[in-house]
């Protein structure tokens, strides 16, 4: 996973959404914007009266082929006049990406229906951003095993918006320093770590 970053992380779209944000909590979901990543719920999330001081950031190019025509209306319209919204509709550069796991607070990772990993998780870890997915496949394997940040159930919008709010209370921030294992996922995620585990698997043949 890239990692790298500019000198000033806050230059650029990550300086834009900032100042968007003018002080408010930063609640991402960024790469590539397919159904299964949760673009709806994400969406669903910020029109609920009680996210209104609450900054919602989309960033990435959207897989628009599997998304209904009812669907992306609604998805569209949302976009365009929700106030706590900033959308940046296209492929983002890693080191734009990263920028923007700096300056949020949370990492939304709801996807559905999603049996693989993420490389959010990593970014996640190495950035030390909590995260929050959706239960039932790895990724909720992973951030319960290395204490990441939330499982919510898929789809769910309510324990969304609930996780969300209980997440940005002072002393989640300072527990979850505590409890969260960021280095050892940083670790078994590396470069460093898969070449290691090439030379073994090498080494046995």
């Amino acid at each position: 996973t890239n990692t790298n970053l500019a000198r000033d992380k806050c230059s650029g779209l990550a300086g834009k959404v900032k100042r968007f944000a003018s002080g408010k909590p930063i609640l991402s979901l960024t790469g590539h914007l397919q159904w299964t990543k949760g673009i709806d719920m994400f969406t669903a999330a910020a029109e609920r009266p009680e996210m209104e001081d609450y900054c919602f950031f989309l960033g990435g190019e959207v897989n628009w082929s599997e998304i209904s025509e009812k669907d992306k209306a609604f998805l569209q319209r949302k976009w365009e006049k929700l106030p706590n919204i900033f959308c940046r509709l296209q492929k983002l550069p890693e080191q734009t990406m990263n920028a923007i796991y700096c300056v949020s607070d949370i990492i939304i990772a709801t996807y559905r229906q999603f049996p693989n990993s993420s490389n959010a998780l990593t970014k996640a870890a190495y950035f030390e951003k909590p995260i929050i997915v959706s239960d039932g496949f790895l990724m909720a394997e992973r951030v319960r095993e290395y204490k990441l940040g939330e499982v919510i159930k898929e789809g769910n919008v309510d324990a969304l918006v609930k996780t969300i709010k209980r997440m940005l209370v002072p002393s989640y921030a300072k527990n979850i320093r505590l409890r969260a294992r960021w280095k050892d996922y940083r670790q078994e995620h590396s470069l460093q770590r898969l070449n290691k585990t090439i030379k073994e698997i090498v080494g046995a043949m």
